[in-house]
């Protein structure tokens, strides 16, 4: 039988281990080159027994991180409406796609002011009140005038605090009706954000419009007053020049020129 002597064996043993050494570290490289973590992180190559990004080019690794939105997804989040009416929808949606109606034509997006006092009796009013007149630690809706907004708060410790402070709510302090039409179908009801319709913001809308005594066009908000997007075009706020600072005088009478300024 051969037998090898001790330093043949040591050599031996040593060439076996470093080459056993090489394949595995060769075979781990090359499996963490494009894959991912559990977590979905990326997992870098091993140089040289380091594998964080500090030794390898990360440019090299090609990263995944979720997906690029598709059109539909956009347009189901792209809800914010401005000042001059961009965004505001004229049609029901839903998941960004147009709702077609029964005859096959695209819904019209719009809703009464009794409709909304439905809507809002069943998903706002356990927190904003009855007509909008404020909840336990929510807000009031409704109440105040443009020119309480000036009133300032006294000391009560004046011969005579009896000055009413300012109350701002959405038809004394407000600027455009677009933030109204956003902030409801975007974030609310509480519990339940994004589950309205467009009709059903309207119709929202609408009877929050009407308990603040806007008109629209020069007409008051009954019941039977239905909004849509070529009449909510139409909607001056009271205070819509309130937030801009008043630097007429008497030789430049029209500086401050708000009403232009949308």
């Amino acid at each position: 039988m051969y037998i090898l002597e001790n330093t043949k064996l040591k050599a031996t043993i040593i060439g076996i281990s470093l080459s056993v050494s090489l394949v595995l570290t060769s075979a781990v490289a090359g499996d963490n080159i494009g894959k991912k973590a559990v977590d979905g992180g990326v997992k870098y190559k091993i140089k040289d027994g380091k594998y964080t990004s500090y030794y390898v080019n990360t440019q090299e690794a090609k990263y995944n991180h979720g997906r690029l939105a598709t059109k539909k997804e956009i347009a189901a989040w792209n809800v914010d409406v401005m000042p001059d009416g961009t965004g505001l929808p004229e049609f029901d949606t839903h998941k960004g796609e147009v709702v077609l109606g029964d005859d096959g034509k695209p819904k019209k997006a719009e809703g009464s002011v009794a409709k909304g006092n439905e809507l809002y009796d069943s998903k706002c009013v356990m927190c904003h009140g009855d007509f909008g007149n404020g909840g336990k630690g929510y807000p009031g809706l409704v109440g105040g005038t443009v020119g309480s907004l000036k009133n300032q708060l006294m000391n009560p410790a004046d011969d005579e605090p009896n000055m009413d402070p300012p109350k701002r709510s959405i038809g004394s302090y407000w600027p455009y009706a677009s933030t109204l039409f956003w902030y409801i179908q975007d974030a609310m009801p509480f519990p339940h954000p994004k589950s309205l319709t467009n009709s059903e913001t309207y119709a929202i809308v609408a009877y929050l419009l009407s308990v603040n005594e806007i008109q629209i066009d020069g007409k008051k908000l009954d019941d039977d007053y239905v909004l849509d997007r070529a009449k909510f075009l139409k909607i001056v706020m009271p205070n819509v020049n309130g937030f801009y600072p008043n630097v007429d005088t008497k030789k430049n009478p029209n500086q401050c020129n708000a009403s232009k300024r949308w």
